[in-house]
């Protein structure tokens, strides 16, 4: 709510909602301070011995590193003291991630409607160069993702990957923090229906994508208005997902 004004929701695994991969069935974890207190008591820290760490994260988000104080701010409340680094994106893939010179970093991940779990689940992938940055290793997942590969049946493919699902979030290698919405700003001259003769189409079943690749090419030489005076409305996509943010 902070971050987004209620346009995001809260990422509970590895795998997008509203696709075959999501299980409904996992929730997101609840913050229990008193919990994580006596916790970190019983492994030996205190007020006077504090568990500290750090949080690296790049600029190249302006969310992020807000995301970053929040948890910081958080964490502050259950006697967790966390240094936040914040770093220009090109230097944090060279210096921290692509190295793995890291205690936690703050990222997040594209992913497809229906996507490939080896490259981020796979212990094969735990190496130098690869996408899983934890080095996460489960055998159980390696023979799931082997035999998810093995099957074209979407459903079968589903019922593969919300297991993985399930393990991955239980095992818990990435704090899985947040999926905001997408949000579309579109020019009012672009519509659904209507006034297509002012393009130059009569069609009007042609889409909006349509009319607006026809508005490009035929004025791509031309300034449409002033940045400040193109009016512009919000519109929601119908599905808002696609990009995980989570630290790790």
């Amino acid at each position: 709510n902070i971050l987004f004004f209620s346009h995001a929701k809260v990422c509970t695994g590895p795998f997008l909602p509203n696709t075959p991969a999501f299980n409904e069935n996992v929730k997101a974890p609840k913050q229990n301070i008193q919990k994580a207190k006596e916790l970190l008591k019983e492994a030996g820290y205190d007020v006077k011995n504090p568990f500290t760490f750090e949080i690296a994260t790049s600029n190249s988000s302006d969310i992020r590193p807000y995301g970053g104080q929040i948890m910081q701010h958080q964490l502050k409340e259950a006697r967790v003291n966390v240094k936040l680094r914040v770093i220009e994106w090109q230097a944090f893939l060279n210096t921290v991630v692509h190295p793995r010179k890291f205690e936690t970093v703050l990222l997040g991940w594209s992913l497809a409607l229906m996507p490939d779990a080896y490259p981020l689940w796979h212990s094969k992938s735990a190496k130098l160069g690869g996408f899983n940055l934890v080095n996460y290793k489960n055998e159980k997942v390696d023979e799931l993702i082997k035999k998810g590969s093995g099957t074209i049946n979407k459903d079968e493919l589903g019922i593969i990957y919300k297991e993985i699902f399930k393990i991955v979030a239980n095992d818990l290698p990435y704090l899985f923090l947040y999926i905001p919405d997408g949000i579309t700003a579109i020019n009012k001259k672009i519509e659904k229906e209507g006034k297509l003769e002012e393009v130059g189409l009569k069609d009007k079943n042609v889409s909006t994508t349509e009319v607006y690749n026809y508005t490009q090419k035929k004025e791509k030489t031309e300034m449409y208005e002033e940045v400040s005076k193109i009016e512009v409305k919000p519109e929601f996509n119908k599905n808002p997902y696609g990009r995980i943010n989570e630290i790790i």
